[in-house]
């Protein structure tokens, strides 16, 4: 029996935007809860709980960069020469050229850490 891929295995965005729009919801309903003057550690544990969803959705929208990272790479693995590594110089007197896949890859991991750095700071 095949299995039916999850909706957020057909469109990683979707379930990121799915989850801001859930956390949009869960702040204005805290937003309601204190102009209605709610009890103090009511209006804690909601906000506790909104920064638990902010760190899940940080984490959904980092993961899902680094999985298109290493799908790009991977891509780009399968294609041009099999011969040739893209690490080796052509002769033994050409400086060594990285392939265009792998220069995207480090870049996107440098953006990837980058980000991680600034979120743990900040957390």
């Amino acid at each position: 029996m095949a299995e039916t891929p999850s909706p957020s295995a057909e469109d990683p965005q979707k379930e990121l935007i799915r989850s801001l729009h859930r956390l949009e919801g869960h702040v204005r309903g805290v937003a309601l809860m204190v102009e209605s003057g709610e009890a103090y550690d009511d209006v804690l544990v909601q906000l506790m709980a909104l920064r638990s969803a902010v760190n899940r959705i940080l984490a959904l929208y980092l993961v899902q960069e680094m999985e298109s990272l290493l799908r790009g790479a991977a891509e780009g693995a399968g294609s041009g020469d099999a011969t040739a590594s893209p690490l080796s110089p052509s002769s033994p007197s050409e400086p060594r050229e990285r392939a265009p896949d792998t220069e995207a890859l480090e870049r996107g991991l440098e953006r990837l850490k980058r980000s991680l750095t600034l979120v743990l700071k900040r957390s």
